[in-house]
């Protein structure tokens, strides 16, 4: 477990109290202020928490201590209105991300928030967590194999490492009276090169 970040079924142990009792707590917003942002409101802060139950159970708020009247959940008709108001315009025009899998993974996860501030700031968290498993998924795409780099840069180099061979011999060729020490010192050059070449692989 991190250190003061718990789940709620961790929460729960924690308190050695039932899971139910916990969501009772979180119907009754008694953990509102607990929440870890940008976790979906699936985490939260142990020691945020303790305090808030303590209080709850100490002063014995009416307001706290009666629970609200079930909430009227929404149809999907009103869910998808708020997905439509809260999804940016650039997530909708995106074919990869604005998919039926996703708005219904986006609709069950929102089933279980009641609050609609809460509701607009999950939207936006899902869609941010949808863009950047895009970006790391198309990142990993354009990754080559290290085999398979090798492989293009042998090829790349091969024909130049053949022409460095063939170079002292070209120009004696076409240049009889060359000095013998300058192809000496051309083939030590063209090593040197080859060696440097070697190096990028």
């Amino acid at each position: 477990m991190e250190e003061n970040i718990v789940t709620k079924t961790q929460l729960a142990r924690e308190l050695k109290v039932s899971a139910p009792m916990v969501t009772k707590y979180v119907r009754l917003r008694i953990l509102d202020k607990c929440f870890v942002p940008d976790t979906m409101y699936k985490k939260l802060y142990l020691d945020k928490c303790l305090e808030a139950i303590s209080r709850y159970k100490t002063r014995g708020d009416s307001h706290l201590r009666k629970e609200p009247p079930p909430k009227k959940h929404k149809t999907n008709k009103e869910v998808e209105k708020l997905i439509e108001k809260s999804t940016s315009k650039t997530v909708k025009k995106s074919e990869d991300m604005y998919t039926d899998k996703n708005l219904e993974e986006l609709k069950e996860f929102l089933a279980d928030i009641d609050s609609p501030k809460q509701k607009v700031d999950a939207i936006d968290v899902f869609w941010r967590g949808r863009i950047n498993k895009i970006k790391h998924d198309q990142l990993k795409r354009e990754l080559i194999p290290l085999d398979e780099a090798k492989y293009i840069i042998e090829k790349i180099l091969s024909p130049i490492n053949r022409h460095l061979d063939d170079l002292p011999s070209a120009i004696m060729s076409r240049f009889p009276n060359v000095d013998p020490l300058m192809l000496e010192w051309l083939s030590l050059e063209n090593d040197r090169a080859k060696g440097k070449l070697g190096d990028i692989k």
